[in-house]
């Protein structure tokens, strides 16, 4: 803090200093020149702060100072985190190899230094990330192993695997926290079913069928099926209307 002339009596009360501290003013050249270090306060995020000096202090002559009001600055001390895990991929039923896409969203604009954020899913496949530049959300592609087939597509876990994770620039807070997000499976209705149908039975409701006769075929599965026509039957010695 620099003043037209020397001044007594001038002191941090003499401040109103935005979000944050400083420590006590102290002059090294007889009362022109004031110097302080400012430290922000902690978890905070704000922009157009400002010290704001009143008019406690005089001159040498005991005349009362003016008020005058410091450049603006901005604080940024509080980290990213993960606010929420989606995917964009449609709602359905998906098999082994097929994909789904997974979106991370940030409380902020990230950048990823080296390394990458892996998500472990509870299906037990991960999504990895290796490229965030300056942006509130990342994705990865999830692919479906043949051995997952459960219908849940929640984070297990979410980690960083070597490298830092912060804010964008001119900040650089590391995150901290890698829990507390929306999960996937909150929002979503995609199933992974990986084990195929079989038939369950094959009946044919009269096993003595003379001229001029029918009978009903029932054929059970397993599961739901689809795309299933009279074309995946083999009939032996006689006709089937349509399944």
């Amino acid at each position: 803090i620099t003043f037209s002339e020397a001044v007594t009596a001038f002191a941090n009360a003499d401040l109103a200093i935005g979000n944050g501290t400083l420590t006590a003013v102290a002059s090294a050249d007889g009362g022109v020149t004031w110097t302080a270090t400012f430290t922000p306060t902690g978890n905070h995020e704000s922009t157009g702060n400002t010290i704001v000096v009143g008019t406690s202090y005089t001159d040498l002559a005991g005349n009362t100072g003016g008020s005058g009001t410091s450049n603006a600055y901005a604080i940024d001390t509080k980290a990213p985190t993960i606010t929420g895990i989606t995917s964009d991929t449609a709602d359905g039923s998906y098999s082994a190899t097929q994909t789904v896409n997974v979106i991370v969203t940030f409380s902020e604009a990230v950048t990823l230094d080296g390394g990458n954020l892996v998500v472990t899913l509870d299906t037990g496949g991960t999504v990895t990330i290796e490229t965030i530049s300056g942006s509130t959300t990342a994705s990865g592609t999830y692919t479906i192993g043949a051995a997952q087939t459960t219908a849940d597509l929640s984070a297990a876990s979410v980690a960083l695997s070597g490298g830092t994770l912060s804010d964008a620039s001119p900040f650089s807070n590391p995150m901290t926290s890698f829990t507390g997000y929306t999960d996937i499976s909150a929002a979503s209705a995609i199933v992974i079913d990986t084990t195929a149908p079989t038939v369950s039975s094959v009946v044919m409701a009269d096993a003595n069928i003379d001229i001029d006769d029918t009978s009903l075929l029932t054929i059970t599965f397993s599961e739901a099926v689809t795309a299933f026509a009279n074309a995946d039957l083999a009939i032996g010695n006689g006709t089937l209307t349509a399944v």
